[in-house]
């Protein structure tokens, strides 16, 4: 189940990743938001994903909503230095 689990993570997330890209945003997040309700699956790279959709979206409350989430569970990652300095493109 664990290995099944991890291969629909990746797929939302990449799934996630080219909407964003297509600036299919709203699509986007709802998929990677999908994620990262569920706590098991919440990843620094799904929080930064969902935090750069946002800040498209220019939703800022979201933004800090899910940075703050980023900070406090994952507060070492490379996602989170860049949340700090606002390098929302990387």
């Amino acid at each position: 189940l664990q290995g099944l689990q991890t291969m629909q993570m990746h797929q939302s997330f990449n799934l996630a990743e080219v909407m964003m890209r297509r600036g299919e945003l709203e699509r986007a997040f709802y998929h990677v938001q999908r994620l990262n309700q569920t706590p098991e699956l919440v990843r620094p790279e799904t929080l930064w994903l969902a935090i750069r959709i946002q800040q498209r979206r220019n939703l800022p409350a979201s933004v800090e909503e899910l940075g703050g989430q980023l900070r406090t569970r994952f507060p070492t990652s490379r996602e989170a230095a860049a949340f700090d300095q606002g390098r929302f493109d990387e």
